[in-house]
């Protein structure tokens, strides 16, 4: 009597039973013996399940990623590798010195290098790294909500050293509050601190730069955008363009901390905040027309077109860096208060973020 084609064997069961893992056409099963035989008329058993337990698997993989340090020399051994781990964790914290203390990355013509003891052998670099990419305090200095530093920076690491900034509290990023020009005569097609193309190159992943207009308040005059630290600003150049490269910039930042290789990593946002009546009376004023201007840009936001419906994905980073301004601004009315033209900012300031986080709700019915 011929099998039933149920009970006959497929052909991935046939393949997973030969010993050469090859097809087979001869191949017939035997009802509750729990075997396969095929052409060569011998019985397989098939391979029984791992006994291993999860820590043994994971100390097997955690040793098979280890690099041993292993002198040139075999007939002198390395006196370092002959050293407990705890004892060359400690040698390790002495070369790195205060790892406390702020490791400026971008500031000024300086640029950040790593530490030498990285670059001495892999092993060394293994065992080094955990320390110095979990308790080393990076700071940025960021200018115009440019965060391009940094994310060149964590592009350039490994794999293994960016996923030990997740376990790192001491990531600082000082903003400065404030728009700043490089140049004092700007030369032409230029805005903010670049041209006009590479601008538009920056912010094609959100919309077109060239189809931003110019805003115009009620009065239907042009408003320049307001900086306190530039009051002389060329109102030429389109305040709604200012406006939105300045949103992409921040947009870029927070789609690259929402990507699952950075969702771990947590920052920290400090803002350079002016301590003389004259500057803090400055700032206030700035936020007051600046606060107006945004206003009225929030909306036409909504309507650019854009490539990716990206708020959703965007929103909780800029709410973050919103709140930590608020309440540094917050903190610096309350120290020497003094008299300001619009002393209900800091209200004014969280009904913006109130807007902002309403981005991908749905329209009211």
């Amino acid at each position: 009597m011929a099998v039933p084609s149920f009970a006959r064997a497929t052909a991935s069961s046939t393949l997973k039973a030969s010993p050469n893992g090859g097809k087979s056409n001869d191949v017939t099963t035997t009802q509750g013996s729990g075997t396969f035989s095929g052409t060569s008329g011998t019985d397989r058993k098939l391979k029984r399940p791992s006994t291993l337990t999860r820590r043994a698997r994971e100390s097997i993989a955690y040793n098979a990623d280890l690099y041993h340090i292993k002198p040139s020399n075999p007939s002198k051994p390395c006196p370092l590798a002959a050293l407990p781990s705890e004892l060359r964790t400690l040698i390790y914290s002495h070369t790195f010195g205060d790892l406390q203390s702020p490791v400026l990355m971008n500031y000024g013509r300086k640029r950040h290098s790593p530490s030498k003891l990285l670059q001495t052998c892999r092993a060394i670099r293994i065992e080094a790294a955990y320390m110095y990419f979990t308790e080393a305090s990076f700071t940025w200095l960021v200018k115009n909500l440019n965060f391009n530093a940094i994310v060149k920076w964590l592009e350039s690491l490994q794999p293994s050293h960016r996923a030990l900034l997740s376990r790192n509290r001491n990531l600082t990023i000082e903003v400065i509050p404030g728009l700043l020009k490089l140049f004092t005569y700007p030369p032409k097609d230029f805005l903010l601190d670049d041209t006009l193309q590479n601008h538009w190159k920056a912010c094609q992943p959100f919309g077109n730069l060239y189809a931003v207009r110019a805003m115009h308040t009620n009065s239907g005059t042009r408003r320049s955008l307001a900086r306190f630290d530039d009051p002389g600003y060329d109102p030429a150049h389109d305040n709604a363009k200012v406006f939105f490269l300045l949103f992409c910039r921040l947009a870029v930042w927070s789609r690259l901390c929402t990507q699952s290789i950075y969702a771990g990593i947590q920052w920290k946002y400090t803002f350079d905040l002016p301590s003389d009546s004259h500057g803090k009376r400055s700032l206030n004023n700035a936020l007051g027309e600046h606060e107006a201007d945004l206003r009225s840009f929030l909306p036409q936001l909504k309507k650019l077109w854009t490539r990716n419906r990206c708020e959703s994905r965007i929103k909780q980073p800029i709410l973050e860096l919103l709140d930590a301004f608020i309440g540094a601004y917050a903190k610096m009315e309350s120290q020497n208060p003094i008299w300001y033209q619009h002393s209900d900012m800091v209200v004014r300031l969280k009904a913006q973020r109130e807007r902002i986080s309403c981005w991908n709700r749905p329209p009211p019915v």
